[in-house]
């Protein structure tokens, strides 16, 4: 099951590394995985796609300690997104808002950090 959170006042205490995988639990059910609905509010700066970040989810980045991969633009803090086929058709698409997702940790202890086109379904 997939959980898509709407929005970012989660308890960074519920939020655990367990297998190489982010997790929480949400009473007693294990997600893998955070998701969150995000506001698509991206920005092309230096030739790089960045995301505008909500304040409220900076404490998130402090818990799996990436605060590092936060940059300072124009008073707002963004996180860079790789650029390429996939997100520059996220980038040029029409919706509001993408899918933000905070996964696995790969060998050199690094948070895989996602965005995903968001599909509305009936």
């Amino acid at each position: 099951m997939l959980l898509i959170l709407n929005n970012d006042n989660i308890d960074v205490k519920d939020l655990i590394i367990q297998n190489n995988k982010l997790c929480f639990y949400l009473k007693e059910n294990k997600m893998n995985g955070l998701y969150f609905k995000y506001a698509k509010q991206m920005i092309i700066f230096e030739n790089k796609y960045y995301l505008q970040i909500n304040k409220k989810i900076i404490p998130i980045f402090e818990k799996l300690e990436i605060k590092d991969r936060l940059k300072y633009i124009n008073n707002e803090y963004y996180i860079y997104i790789i650029k390429n086929n996939t997100t520059t058709k996220i980038y040029e698409d029409d919706n509001e808002y993408l899918i933000l997702s905070f996964k696995s940790i790969n060998d050199n202890n690094y948070i895989k950090i996602h965005i995903s086109q968001w599909n509305v379904q009936d």
